[in-house]
């Protein structure tokens, strides 16, 4: 059988609260049975007092003074809660007893040297007996004196608070499982609308939100945690599409161009000149695709940000000095000056394959979307205690709308700044990468027509 969460809870609820309510009402009969049986230890206590008093000793033998009293104190009456009595002596024999008793006795123990009290049976009934050994005022022990009285109504007292115990704890459980029930219903019922909601969501409406219970307890913490998750499942599968739409077309590009190329080739012989110069376009196409290929690869390589980094000191003058020997003609046929500022004495850590790649992106955005005759400025300072890099031009510039995407893969902004470059807009996508695996934080302030400047900060050594 197949019990829902509501069932699972009431019944849980009531198997608690039924222990604990058979549980407390096992203490309440015990209680009551205690006291029924203290108020009549007491009362044949007080009557042995009573008949002790009644007798006196004569050459070590228990004489009772006023043998007749008995049947004249009510003790022959077996109607009303009588008291049965009989006194033994040292050796055993019965010296009297209550004619109420007639030809039955009550149980006899044996000599004791205490009082006690238990339970046991005359003609058949329950009664409950007293018996006490009798001293005399030299503390010699004379005798043995029994007293009893029927169980009876004390039974039917502890009888029918047993019944009413066992009918109504029945009822009691019932009304607790429906109460129980009742409230369990309206404490899962948030977990019904997150499932509801749940069953609607799917990947073509992950906008779709589980909404917030009123009370923020557990179940809103859940309701909260579930729209975090969709969020972010919302957010990698905008991101997917669009990484897929914008590859697919970057690679459809060269592709079209390569088989243009091919399919002109072949329409009719060409001359050496022709086919040199046509084989040259689809060898660019395809570096440009093989450049494509290797720069996707290398941001799903580095899509993990949990894994291992290693920093340690970076000579950042040699650094800069390698770049500039790797794009000196690049430099000299802009006719591009670079500006070094660099305080020797500031210590950098970092990854250095990383960093060097960083630094090697913002380079080369740089020298391409200069002016002829710009500046390059490359600076290593230090803003209170974070060490920070900056690489300036003065170049086109990026329009503020537009600055907020230029960390985006395949992202590139307008046409007048892409004439100056044939990339393909995954070098800051990687840039921001790398930066954010090492907690490096990168900033851009760019003015149109006026210039670019990157600052990485750098964590606090």
């Amino acid at each position: 059988m197949n019990f829902t969460l509501r069932t699972r809870i009431a019944t849980f609820n009531s198997i608690a609260t039924a222990i604990l309510i058979l549980i407390l009402f096992a203490a309440i009969y015990l209680v009551v049975d205690n006291s029924v049986y203290e108020k009549m230890d007491t009362q044949l206590r007080e009557e042995s007092y009573e008949f002790i008093s009644d007798y006196k000793i004569v050459d070590r033998k228990f004489i009772f003074k006023h043998p007749f009293a008995w049947a004249a104190g009510g003790h022959g009456q077996v109607e009303v809660s009588p008291i049965f009595v009989q006194v033994m002596d040292t050796t055993g024999q019965i010296l009297q007893k209550t004619p109420n008793l007639l030809n039955e006795t009550l149980r006899y123990t044996g000599v004791v040297k205490a009082e006690f009290f238990f339970s046991s049976k005359l003609n058949g009934k329950p009664i409950r007996q007293y018996q006490a050994p009798i001293f005399s005022k030299r503390r010699e022990f004379v005798g043995t004196i029994l007293l009893a009285v029927p169980l009876k109504e004390a039974t039917m007292v502890l009888d029918n608070l047993l019944v009413v115990l066992l009918v109504s704890y029945p009822i009691f459980v019932i009304a607790l499982f429906a109460i129980s029930r009742s409230i369990a219903g309206k404490t899962i019922e948030p977990i019904n609308e997150v499932i509801i909601t749940s069953e609607k969501i799917t990947k073509e409406n992950l906008s779709e939100r589980i909404p917030s219970p009123k009370h923020k307890d557990e179940i809103y913490l859940l309701s909260k945690n579930i729209n975090e998750l969709l969020s972010r499942l919302e957010e990698a599968l905008l991101r997917e599409k669009q990484f897929t739409a914008d590859a697919s077309h970057e690679l459809r590009t060269p592709l079209s161009v390569i088989q243009g190329t091919l399919e002109v080739l072949i329409r009719k012989p060409r001359t050496l000149e022709q086919y040199v110069s046509k084989i040259s376009d689809v060898t660019k196409e395809t570096k440009r695709m093989s450049n494509l290929i290797d720069q996707l690869l290398f941001l799903a390589r580095h899509e993990n940000t949990s894994m291992k980094i290693f920093m340690q000191p970076i000579d950042i003058k040699a650094l800069c000095e390698d770049m500039k020997s790797r794009y000196a003609d690049v430099l000299t046929s802009k006719n591009l000056t670079l500006q070094r500022n660099i305080d020797e004495n500031i210590v950098v850590k970092a990854e250095p394959s990383m960093l060097a790649i960083i630094l090697d992106n913002l380079f080369s955005n740089a020298i391409k979307y200069s002016r002829s005759g710009g500046i390059i400025t490359f600076s290593l300072g230090r803003v209170d205690k974070n060490v920070t890099i900056q690489l300036s031009d003065t170049g086109l510039g990026i329009k503020e709308d537009q600055l907020k995407n230029i960390f985006n893969r395949f992202f590139r902004t307008e046409e007048s700044r892409n004439s100056f470059s044939s990339g393909i807009g995954l070098g800051l996508s990687i840039v921001k990468k790398l930066t954010n695996l090492q907690n490096i934080s990168i900033s851009v302030k760019s003015i149109p027509d006026i210039g670019t400047t990157f600052t990485l900060l750098f964590p606090e050594n």
